[in-house]
Order: structure tokens, then sequence, then C-alpha cells
């Protein structure tokens, strides 16, 4: 019954964005001034609006993340169009991952195969996989909630590092739509950005094995 629930949301969400094909050919053209007229000039519409984007790039990822945020910018400005972008997006994360964890995961649970390979990977190190994921252009916002939905990654894990990584990421790609950053230099950011958080995760590795060490001698010594 859950998978069927997750089947018809999944259904209906594509429907949605058939029936908007219009608007998303807007901002894959880069015609957000038609894209505006169309919506209208009330804040609230305009906002429910593109919070249906956000939500829908979660769960499919239909438009490249830079093309949302850019538009999103240039829509509200650069301090409100951040916000909203990074508002949406962890919203639109916590709503696709909650969705998979409800309707998919009992499911999965007891497939033979539920816990092989890269399931694993992710539940090991939930915090630094998923924050690191969401740093890579190339691995869509909408498999990170799902894969981290149907895994046994923490709540708290995925909340964390979404937060962080959407924060860092949509930085980023605002800077891209202010011309801050050109957009040939994105990959070297990118590589830069990764290298940090892996420093970090590197770092974070360490001190717990250095823990893990020093209570391993404790019950040593207390066992002499």
């Amino acid at each position: 019954m859950k998978v069927v629930i997750f089947l018809s949301f999944l259904v209906m969400m594509a429907l949605l964005l058939f029936n908007q094909k219009e608007w998303v050919g807007y901002i894959k053209a880069g015609e957000w001034s038609t894209l505006k007229k169309m919506m209208g000039e009330d804040l609230g519409s305009v906002m429910l609006i593109t919070l249906g984007f956000m939500f829908i790039q979660n769960l499919f990822s239909f438009v490249p993340f830079l093309l949302l945020t850019m538009f999103n910018i240039w829509l509200f400005g650069f301090i409100y169009g951040y916000f909203w972008s990074l508002i949406g997006n962890i919203l639109g994360s916590l709503l696709v991952f909650y969705l998979a964890r409800y309707s998919l995961y009992s499911w999965l649970q007891k497939q033979k195969y539920s816990h092989a390979g890269i399931l694993k990977k992710i539940e090991e190190n939930g915090f630094s996989t998923i924050l690191i994921a969401r740093m890579l252009p190339i691995i869509p916002s909408s498999i990170i909630n799902i894969v981290s939905g149907v895994s046994n990654v923490k709540q708290k894990d995925f909340i964390l590092s979404t937060f962080v990584g959407h924060a860092l990421f949509v930085l980023i790609l605002s800077t891209f739509s202010l011309g801050l950053i050109s957009l040939d230099q994105q990959y070297l950011v990118y590589f830069l950005l990764i290298i940090m958080i892996l420093s970090v995760v590197g770092l974070k590795i360490r001190i717990k094995i250095r823990n893990d060490r020093e209570e391993e001698r404790e019950l040593l010594r207390r066992s002499m």
C-alpha cells in the first residue's frame, strides 16, 4: 500500500510537470520575463509557484539546479533569492526523503539487496557521504533524497548534511548568477570546495579513530 502511495505521488507530480512543460521550457530557454508575466504580480502566487518548482526539482531534477537558482535570484534579488532557494530546496529534500522512507523503506528492507553496495556505504558514513554528494553537480538531488530515504541513514545526519550542503552549494550557484564567478570557473570552485569538505571529513575520521583507540586502551587497562 505504501509503495502505491509513492507511485501515485510520482504520477501526480509527473502530470503536474507535464501540464506546466511550457513554463519549464521558459526556464530552460532563459525567457524569464515571459514566465514572470505568466505567473502574475501577486507575490504569494509567485512564491508558491517557485516553491512548487523546487519541490519537483528535488523529485525529478527536471532542470539544472543552477538554472532554477539563477531564476530565483533574478526574480527576488540576491539576498531573498538565495534564502528562498535555500528554504525551498531544503523543504523539497526533506519532503522526498520522508516520502521515500515512509513508502519504500519497509518494502526494501524485506528484499535481499536492501543493504547491498552503495546503501551500506551511505549508511556507514551518512553525514559525510550525503554532504559530499550535495556538492557534486553531476549527482541529482532527487537521487540523493530517495536513496537516503530508503537506506538506514539517520534522520539527523540527513537533515544536517542537507542543510550544510545546500547552504554552500546554493551560495556558489548564487555567485554565478551575479557574475562574481564565471561559469567557466565553476568546476574549479567545485573541486576546491570538495577538497575542503574531504579535509574536514578526514579530520573527523582521524578524531574518531583516535577516540576509539583511547577507549580500547582504557578497556584494556581496566581488564588487567
